[in-house]
């Protein structure tokens, strides 16, 4: 008759667990060091690991939203959340990546009541302002600056019109041009044009800021805004039973 075999002490299994956890936490931490300082330009390079592409790609989110978080200003924050609900109308400047993530902070503030179009439509262009004046908005975004130099007079008849301006640009060397722009955001620089894969960190830095906006103007009426938010999710949910 086989004998049966010999049941493994519970403290036995416990110790292992906890020794396995360490080791987990140890693992972790190796990782997080190794990549607390990703190349913003090169985040991964010829033959990397798909876990390693999908690290890095993380830790330089979370580098470019620390360092934006460190540089924001909460000053301009609540200004540029008074001017998003007391404007009559508000268009954003951007061409590029920096136009993508500018078109979902349209969309976001679209779902409270609040229209923001493209200040530079194909074929279209020049038209919006021409016809500003100060109870209107423009936001501009910029990371590198190219932008104000490339299309100057439009921001010449921009700043003759008297309407209120929202900045946000990594180009610090702009401040004495941009100054009287009523919320001027400057941004960590981050990437090289030249060196750069792809627009990752600047585009989160961008983002991060147009979110914190967004937040503070939601929370401004926040009941409102919550009231218009579980409405629009009923109404999308009867469309896809019809």
């Amino acid at each position: 008759m086989m004998a049966s075999a010999m049941p493994v002490p519970q403290m036995v299994m416990k110790q292992g667990y906890r020794e396995l956890r360490i080791e987990i936490a140890r693992d972790l931490e190796r990782r997080r060091t190794n990549l607390l300082d990703v190349n913003p330009d090169r985040p991964f390079i010829k033959g990397s690991s798909t876990e390693d592409i999908s690290s890095s790609i993380a830790a330089l989110s979370k580098q470019a939203i620390d360092t934006s978080y460190a540089s924001l200003s909460i000053v301009a924050m609540k200004k540029a959340a008074r001017l998003l609900l007391e404007s009559r109308r508000i268009a954003y400047y951007a061409i590029g990546d920096s136009c993508a993530s500018c078109e979902v902070f349209a969309q976001l503030l679209y779902k409270v009541g609040i229209v923001c179009s493209n200040g530079m439509p194909k074929g279209d262009y020049g038209v919006f302002e021409r016809t500003l004046d100060p109870r209107d908005l423009a936001i501009v975004v910029s990371h590198s600056g190219t932008l104000f130099s490339n299309h100057a007079r439009t921001f010449e008849v921009m700043r003759a019109s008297g309407c209120k301006t929202i900045v946000i640009t990594a180009n610090a060397n702009l401040r004495e041009q941009l100054m009287g722009t009523d919320c001027l955001f400057i941004l960590p620089q981050g990437e090289e044009r030249t060196e750069r894969l792809a627009t990752f960190y600047s585009q989160e830095c961008i983002r991060y800021v147009l979110n914190c906006i967004y937040a503070k103007t939601f929370n401004i009426n926040y009941q409102q805004n919550l009231t218009r938010w579980q409405q629009n999710i009923a109404l999308a949910q009867d469309s896809e039973a019809l």
